[in-house]
């Protein structure tokens, strides 16, 4: 599998069923705060409102065209405060791409608001997304239940 081609855009309507798919995947619904899937009109609905949004930003990363993953940035309010949540089609994990795509996204969301600060929320038993964070210059915050949230400032 060639993954030297990763690239990042914005989202588009076509991209709705891939992420329906990646959001019921198995191990998506174990780690995320709902511990369940979607169903498609649910799906549905939360994507109109992405796909309008003008205060967040969202990225789908590709390979050779193909989309393999989304991030997005939901601004808190009208603060430059940004929830982040990451998903890579199952396909593509553990292939380093994770990384290479958060620096990417990163990038854009700098350029967009100049200044901000990034929450990551991870599952406390979801150890390899706590590691990505860490290694990604994310630093632990704090614990609230079994939620531990990662912060990172942008400048």
């Amino acid at each position: 599998m060639e993954t030297n081609e990763l690239s990042v855009r914005g989202l588009q309507k076509s991209d709705m069923y891939e992420i329906y798919r990646w959001r019921n995947d198995p191990f998506t619904i174990k780690y995320s705060e709902t511990g369940r899937g979607v169903v498609l009109k649910e799906h549905k609905e939360w994507f109109e409102k992405l796909i309008q949004s003008n205060k967040d930003l969202i990225q789908i990363a590709e390979i050779n065209g193909k989309p393999i993953g989304i991030i997005l940035f939901i601004r808190e309010n009208e603060s430059d405060s940004f929830d982040i949540s990451i998903n890579i089609s199952p396909e593509y994990r553990k292939l380093g791409l994770g990384r290479r795509f958060l620096n990417l996204s990163e990038a854009r969301l700098i350029e967009k608001v100049s200044k901000c600060i990034i929450r990551a929320k991870v599952l406390e038993e979801n150890k390899n997304s706590s590691q990505f964070f860490i290694k990604s210059n994310y630093k632990f915050l704090q614990k609230i239940n079994n939620i531990l949230i990662y912060e990172k400032t942008l400048v």
